[in-house]
């Protein structure tokens, strides 16, 4: 028997119980309202809002947001230092009646209070060392475990750099350890490294090598020329850094005329000047034209007793073919130990590989050599700008018509990519809009040209290449008219992909693709989401995005972090966090304070508040940002409030005559299975006055315990059984709602139903 569907109403007004066990399939489109043939039909929800959907079926409460900092509002000059890390909610020295939560300076706002527009782009360096920077008009600043980075002298970090504010949307980096490589078709390619917490550099890509060449170089012989025998030498020397692969351009050529090496015993000495950082260098001997790798030296001087010269090995070549407006790449990532660029507006089919294991090389040799740098163009009868690159089995390309691979032969996988085998492929004819492609496991995550579809890419071995998914196909009414404006993966705890709506509304689509779990919601905030992004730390995948409120009148956009999922196990219920932009008071061992200060993020605003476990309503922060409990609190959560409401698929019971569909159905009684859930409210719809429109009656879910003005909540597992209002008809559909800054999680729904004509 199917979900949503009974056997055995025989007649009129019989009733049967189903079940709906699983919510796996997420919000679906009203254009499915119709396809009971559908296995899983009975899987969905008309409505998920604050809601999103488990692994296993269930949908949870979406956690609230942690306040982190004020976006700042023009850049400032850099700073340096020793690092200290600020901590959320950081209690003032003293403080007894009086908390004062963590905030953003007052300078750091414009002058009508309103950040300006910001990029937030990952540094991870590994699990215990992992950032988000914060990149604003001409500056970045740096955050990490919630907290703004601050230098020995307690100001935030901040990093000067030459980006506007309006080119932020379209700024890329590949990283590779310490070093963020960062592109944008407006600027020169650069870098930014870290070498601290609060030690962060920008640099300009160069395209040469850090070891000068050598100067001073001459050649001298042992034996003058003869009438007999005279032959023209030349040289050319490199310094060379074998631990890192460095290797500078070559030095001037010189020359020394001499008696044949061949005859007698005669030695040429090359000299030089030393190199600072050279562990060594090579000696490179010309022949026809060509200069070979002739040897090694440990020292400054080489001896040349009629060595052959090695002239497949050339003295490398620096290039910079990102020079000049029009030349500045605009996609970035790492493939085969090489950095690749791509998507220049001269050139936007274009992909330049560097020299393998020397990622700021892009020169080539002659004759070319294996690791030399790599350029190809992808042709195609459309030119169409590469959007996205990616790196799986393969290079993976995406532009704004197809998607290709690129790799060593006629395949999609094996050997290395060298300028001599290397081999272009179309895989699909999708296209994808500007947002960076997003890597999940073996598949690609894309969002299809004009936000028509998000799909997903893995490689097939049935077709040999990458094949893929509509993932937005039964929930297309999210994606209607609307865009991106950034989108995250967070792996763990969910598995889900957050994307950033350009309407300010944030979407997340549970995507577990061993399990066949691809399920929408949406989510809504007290005011919108512009941009968001994911750092892995050493527990959880940490989201962080930028939202813009209306708070005293202004506009204000805030940094905030997506908190932690209540967990019964290992979390009380003081510490469940589902408000907004919200801080956390924590007094520890000292005395309940009833005082709350440092809140002028959310001065003026009506605010949820969780105190001690228990929420309390109607409270407000006033102008100076200051809170008054009407009891003092060890523990207490302040953020902005949100609802959560969920709403069921109209139901498929049938009988002997066929589907329930267009048929009276009334739910007579409602049990919800419920985890580590405290309150909430279950909605009916029915006619109004006016006969048609539908009007939400909404009943306490029994058994709630939110009645604890002096305890903390207890969180419920079980089933909670409901009655519908007397008279209640519809066509068997329930809603369920939290308004309270509790935890609630749905498992499955099991109605009784009575069928009319």
């Amino acid at each position: 028997m199917r979900p949503w569907q009974a056997g055995g109403l025989e007649s009129l007004g019989s009733m049967a119980s189903v079940i709906q066990p699983s919510f796996a399939l997420g919000e679906l489109s009203q254009d499915l309202s119709g396809r009971v043939d559908l296995e899983w039909y009975g899987k969905g929800l008309e409505l998920c809002d604050n809601f999103y959907v488990l692994a296993s079926g269930g949908v949870t409460l979406r956690p609230g947001t942690e306040f982190v900092c004020e976006v700042p509002a023009e850049a400032a000059s850099s700073t340096a230092g020793g690092a200290s890390v600020s901590e959320p909610g950081a209690r003032s020295e003293g403080a007894s009646e009086c908390i004062s939560a963590r905030m953003v300076a007052s300078d750091e706002r414009t002058k009508d209070g309103a950040g300006r527009k910001t990029r937030l782009i990952p540094f991870v360096f590994n699990a215990a060392e992992a950032y988000a920077l914060l990149f604003t008009d001409k500056a970045m600043r740096v955050i990490r475990d919630g907290g703004l980075v601050t230098g020995e002298d307690g100001e935030p970090f901040v990093l000067a750099l030459p980006y506007v504010e309006s080119a932020l949307a379209d700024l890329r980096g590949a990283q590779s350890a310490d070093v963020l490589y960062v592109v944008h078709p407006d600027y020169p390619p650069a870098k930014i490294m870290r070498y601290g917490h609060a030690d962060w550099r920008y640099e300009a890509l160069t395209f040469r090598s850090r070891l000068e060449p050598p100067a001073g170089v001459s050649a001298s012989t042992s034996a003058g020329p003869t009438d007999k025998s005279r032959v023209t030498y030349s040289y050319k020397v490199t310094a060379y850094d074998g631990e890192t692969g460095e290797e500078s351009e070559a030095s001037a050529a010189v020359s020394v005329v001499s008696k044949n090496l061949g005859l007698e015993d005669t030695v040429i000495t090359v000299g030089w000047q030393p190199v600072p950082g050279a562990k060594e260098y090579k000696i490179y001997k010309e022949s026809a034209g060509m200069y070979g790798l002739a040897g090694y030296s440990a020292g400054t001087e080489f001896l040349d007793r009629n060595y052959e010269g090695d002239y497949s090995v050339s003295p490398p070549v620096y290039e910079n073919p990102f020079q000049g407006e029009g030349n500045y790449p605009s996609v970035a990532t790492f493939v085969q130990q090489r950095l690749c660029f791509a998507g220049t507006r001269n050139n936007p089919q274009k992909i330049w590989m560097s020299r393998s294991g020397n990622y700021e090389n892009f020169g080539r040799s002659n004759p070319t050599r294996d690791d030399d740098a790599v350029y190809l163009s992808i042709c195609s009868s459309q030119v169409n700008w590469i959007r996205g690159m990616v790196t799986l089995r393969s290079l993976v390309a995406l532009t704004g018509g197809s998607e290709w691979t690129i790799s060593s032969g006629g395949g999609t996988s094996g050997g290395a990519l060298t300028p001599a085998s290397v081999n272009v492929a179309q895989q699909s004819a999708y296209g994808t809009a500007g947002l960076e492609p997003i890597i999940v496991g073996q598949s690609i995550l894309l969002a299809q040209r004009g936000f028509t579809a998000v799909r997903d890419l893995a490689y097939s071995y049935d077709v040999d290449g990458y094949v893929g998914n509509d993932l937005t196909i039964r929930a297309s009414h999210l994606l209607r008219g609307r865009a991106f404006t950034a989108w995250a993966y967070q792996n763990a705890p969910h598995g889900i992909l957050w994307c950033a709506r350009d309407d300010g509304v944030l979407l997340a689509l549970t995507y577990v693709k061993e399990h066949q779990v691809f399920a929408w919601s949406r989510h809504h905030t007290d005011g919108a989401v512009e941009d968001l992004c994911v750092v892995n730390s050493d527990s959880r995948d940490e989201l962080y995005m930028v939202a813009r409120r209306t708070v005293g009148g202004r506009v204000r956009r805030y940094v905030e972090r997506l908190a932690e999922p209540y967990r019964s196990d290992d979390m009380p219920m003081s510490r469940a966090w589902y408000a907004d932009c919200g801080l956390r008071l924590d007094v520890g061992d000292g005395e309940p304070v009833s005082r709350l200060s440092g809140l002028a993020h959310l001065a003026g605003r009506e605010v949820a508040v969780l105190v001690d476990g228990g929420p309390l309503d109607g409270l407000r922060v006033d102008e100076d940002g200051v809170l008054e409990l009407p009891r003092p609190a060890s523990v207490a959560l302040v953020g902005l409030p949100y609802v959560g409401t969920v709403k069921s698929m109209r139901l498929n019971t049938g009988d002997q005559s066929g589907t329930g569909q267009g048929r009276r159905q009334t739910i007579t009684r409602l049990t919800l299975r419920f985890r580590d859930s405290v309150g909430g409210e279950v909605g009916w719809e029915r006619p109004g006055t006016d006969g048609g429109t539908l009007e939400t009656q909404w009943t306490e879910i029994k058994g709630r315990t939110l009645q604890m003005a002096n305890r903390p909540a207890e969180p419920f597992t079980g089933d909670r059984t409901q009655t519908p209002p007397l008279g209640w008809d519809s066509g068997g559909q329930f809603l369920l709602r939290q308004r309270d800054p509790l935890p609630m999680t749905l498992l499955c729904a099991i109605p009784d139903v009575t069928m009319g004509g």
